[in-house]
């Protein structure tokens, strides 16, 4: 075998030798991606669900956000103006929160599960009549996607997330 044939079949055995280098490192590469998608969402979705924590903790340490809750819980009381705003800002945070999950499950970070909780206590919460007034006057400053789902939700979801025996009864 002369010198250019053997250099020739060389450089054949070079090439096979990088594509399967190139073949494994796609591999890796695809494995690796795969794991930080996957890590991603599971990022995403403790992230949003610690947002819901804190609210919902709101609740259960602030006497006034209490008191509120307890109102608009009760319903047989009419609220104070003062309280009337006060409980359309929880239910504004609220609304932000379950925004930025709809955006992030909807990009494929969040999934249905964690969603389905973010919708039942966002419909429930906007069963109350104030907010639900606040909500249709479009007092509200989310994106139109996020506003359209919720509409359509509230005509095709009976949901109240509020508690059916207040915290002021004392009951368990």
């Amino acid at each position: 075998m002369d010198h250019q044939t053997f250099a020739q079949m060389l450089g054949s055995y070079g090439e096979f030798v990088g594509a399967i280098g190139v073949v494994v490192t796609l591999g890796y590469l695809a494995v690796q991606v795969r794991q930080n998608t996957r890590s991603n969402r599971v990022s995403a979705e403790l992230d949003i669900l610690k947002q819901l924590t804190s609210w919902v903790r709101r609740f259960s340490t602030d006497k006034d956000a209490q008191r509120i809750w307890d109102l608009v819980a009760d319903g047989s009381e009419p609220m104070s103006p003062e309280d009337s705003r006060q409980w359309l800002w929880l239910v504004g945070e609220l609304c932000w929160i379950a925004q930025t999950a709809f955006i992030q499950q909807r990009r494929g970070f969040l999934s249905q599960q964690a969603w389905a909780e973010f919708e039942r206590i966002v419909i429930g919460t906007l069963q109350d009549d104030l907010a639900r007034g606040w909500w249709q006057r479009r007092e509200t400053p989310y994106s139109g996607e996020f506003t359209n789902y919720v509409d359509q939700a509230l005509v095709e979801i009976t949901s109240d997330w509020r508690p059916q025996i207040t915290a002021r009864s004392g009951a368990p």
